[in-house]
């Protein structure tokens, strides 16, 4: 499958005034119902009578606000980037409902949960922060993700996605990093480029293999019998996904067709989501012209004393080194920004393998 070359929406003003600045550009990218819902879950205990969630003293659920926030405030941390976009999706994606009707059917957040109280608030947080969070109407976050990070390669600026999202994975390049946050007390996974021959596939292609084996997590059905290994070698040995479907005899019509939708579903193009809305631009964080007092008085509501004291001794935003790992579980240490530092590489054969 041949994807379309993706050119660049920012504005000459704008590349000139990025270049300008005192700061490296870094665009840090969130997938913002990844983390909160991941933290809201994480924020819970299990009780004689079910599940205990973390509440402020109104009682009040804080948890997946409370995470969120821990993972904003680490990340920044962690890259010290001068732009940051909080993505947001608005539900299944419209175009790729209407390929499938059953896309993403395995997903479902009642409000008997309560993860749905946690979006009001955070969207607060960001705005007191001045972290540009955004959500478009029919369209889903990683196309949102895509188009930012897309446009901001297209005009020379590095990014960092953060998301357990394996899609996302597919726009990893020299620019373009993608980090999985932490499990538990497993520190986070880096993944971005290495230039290599000896895996013929690069990251932009890794749609033509999900295409052949599914994806479970979005209710995306593969073919029967085609695992990540078997599909890179039906990859390489017809050329590219288009060859196989039309020369490979072992497929029905179904089949072929089944893997063309399939194709549709996962690949990001980044021109689904309207990037005019959210250009690169708007999405540059001042650290300095934040409301302290308002701040505290959100950290007040919510219970968020951690935060506060962070705050109040200028511990919140300071740059820190952290423990992150590799795919091989090496452990590392952050001696420079990513992926301008290119400190992890990622072995194509192995993503492929692992299909994380």
């Amino acid at each position: 499958m041949k994807a379309a070359r993706f050119s660049a929406v920012g504005t000459k003003e704008e590349t000139d005034g990025l270049m300008a600045a005192s700061k490296d550009p870094l665009l840090l990218i969130l997938d913002g119902n990844n983390l909160l819902i991941r933290a809201f879950f994480a924020h819970r205990w299990k009780t004689e009578d079910g599940y205990e969630y973390l509440k402020n003293a109104d009682g009040e659920l804080t948890g997946g606000v409370y995470g969120a926030l821990s993972s904003l405030f680490k990340y920044y941390r962690i890259f010290q980037p001068t732009h940051i976009l909080w993505t947001f999706d608005w539900g299944k994606s419209e175009y790729r409902s209407s390929l499938d009707q059953d896309y993403k059917g395995n997903r479902v957040h009642s409000e008997k949960d309560g993860v749905l109280t946690q979006f009001g608030p955070l969207e607060k947080a960001l705005s007191l922060l001045g972290v540009r969070h955004y959500r478009e109407k029919n369209v889903e976050a990683d196309d949102i993700m895509a188009a930012a990070a897309l446009n901001a390669e297209a005009l020379g600026v590095p990014s960092v996605i953060v998301s357990t999202d394996h899609d996302l994975r597919q726009l990893i390049s020299d620019k373009i990093t993608v980090v999985k946050p932490s499990m538990g007390k497993a520190p986070e996974t880096i993944f971005n480029k290495k230039k290599s021959d000896a895996f013929p596939l690069t990251p932009r292609r890794m749609p033509e293999i999900w295409a052949l084996t599914g994806d479970s997590s979005d209710n995306i059905a593969g073919i029967k019998g085609i695992g990540p290994a078997k599909a890179r070698k039906l990859i390489e040995e017809y050329g590219d996904l288009d060859a196989l479907l039309e020369e490979y005899d072992k497929f029905t019509e179904e089949e072929v067709e089944r893997v063309r939708t399939n194709y549709r579903l996962i690949k990001l193009s980044g021109e689904l989501a309207t990037y005019s809305n959210f250009p690169l631009s708007s999405c540059e964080f001042l650290p300095g012209e934040i409301d302290i007092d308002a701040l505290n008085d959100f950290f007040d509501k919510y219970g968020f004393k951690k935060f506060k004291t962070q705050l109040k001794e200028g511990e919140l935003l300071d740059e820190e080194l952290r423990l992150l790992v590799d795919l091989d579980g090496n452990r590392n240490d952050v001696i420079d920004r990513l992926p301008l530092g290119g400190i992890f590489s990622l072995e194509l054969k192995e993503l492929l393998v692992v299909g994380v």
